[in-house]
């Protein structure tokens, strides 16, 4: 006889291997659009830079090179691509940290209606005087079930905070990158 119900063990091996594959699936997305995003700004960085080029080269006067300057890339509009690429990359990590955290807290949840499950079966199969222990392992099991509900809550609070400091930060940041604001700053 076992103290383990074996289908409901498989289950839950079951269950994990679904959640290790949708991490799995997150994680490739995540990597492919950033990778998309990487090659968009890449061609496109290497798109204006070809035709910045071909302007300088039409230049045969000192007139032409004046006219020709406005092409030159600007530091503001070199400083707003980067400001662009850097939030869509925020909100592609962004995405896949919530994501990950609801893949996450459902496997857990899962597992841990399993372990209970199995646990109470192994209980059932416990003898008779050994009440006390098994009262003393079911409270220490709530305590643990407590403690891990108290630190997901902070960690929740703890990444909401770092996530809103970051987006304040670009926001912060993103006036500076116009034209008008670049001017009134350095007069």
């Amino acid at each position: 006889m076992s103290f383990f119900d074996l289908e409901k063990l498989q289950s839950l091996q079951k269950a994990n291997l679904d959640g290790l594959q949708q991490l799995s699936s997150k994680m490739y997305d995540s990597a492919e659009a950033l990778g998309r995003l990487q090659m968009n700004t890449l061609r496109a960085a290497a798109d204006d830079n070809y035709e910045r080029v071909r302007k300088l080269m039409t230049v045969r006067d000192p007139q032409t090179l004046f006219d020709v300057q406005e092409y030159l890339p600007k530091p503001n509009e070199q400083a707003e691509r980067l400001l662009d690429f850097n939030r869509q990359a925020y909100d592609v990590f962004s995405q896949l940290q919530v994501e990950v955290t609801k893949v996450m807290e459902h496997q857990l949840e899962t597992s841990t209606q399993h372990m209970q499950g199995l646990v109470e079966d192994m209980f059932k199969h416990v003898p008779t005087g050994a009440g006390p222990a098994v009262s003393a392992f079911k409270t220490a099991m709530e305590t643990a079930s407590s403690a891990y509900d108290t630190m997901q809550k902070t960690t929740r609070q703890a990444t909401g905070s770092a996530a809103n400091s970051a987006e304040n930060t670009v926001n912060t940041a993103a006036p500076f990158s116009t034209p008008n604001d670049l001017g009134k700053r350095s007069a």
